[in-house]
């Protein structure tokens, strides 16, 4: 039988690549004394540009099962980072919006999380950056059909 060496493989290689990332970022965030997750900062950056969204909405945007979400928000509305306001069309929806507190944490977020991502991609020459980039987006598209 064939050896099968799946660690070379393009879906291994981006799964690891971005599980190691967010490993680093997310120690990243902790070490600067912050204790929201990272999976916490996502919904943050979701909401940054969208306030208001329904659960559904961040849950795909944000590629969390709506379980895990529901979870997730309880959390972050506990640590007073978002408020769920029922929603005016749907009374069964709530609209998602970012408190004081979490746009304070996002923004106190954002030159750490730049800064964390410009190291990490120093790696590249500008051209190689950029095909990584159009490559990705690419590989997005296809698999979003």
């Amino acid at each position: 039988m064939e050896k099968y060496i799946y660690t070379g493989m393009e879906g291994y290689l981006l799964t690891k690549s971005s599980v190691l990332m967010k490993r680093k970022l997310s120690d990243l965030i902790k070490n600067a004394g912050y204790t929201i997750t990272l999976e916490q900062w996502i919904i943050l950056n979701t909401l940054w540009d969208n306030e208001g969204l329904i659960q559904t909405e961040i849950a795909k945007r944000a590629f969390k099962d709506k379980t895990n979400l529901t979870r997730i928000l309880d959390k972050m509305e506990r640590d007073d980072l978002v408020v769920r306001n029922r929603s005016k069309e749907n009374r069964r929806e709530y609209r998602i919006t970012i408190t004081k507190n979490g746009t304070k944490i996002f923004r106190e977020l954002i030159p750490l999380v730049q800064n964390h991502n410009e190291k990490i991609m120093q790696i590249f020459e500008s051209d190689e950056r950029n095909q990584l980039i159009n490559s990705l987006q690419k590989l997005i598209e296809t698999m979003e059909e």
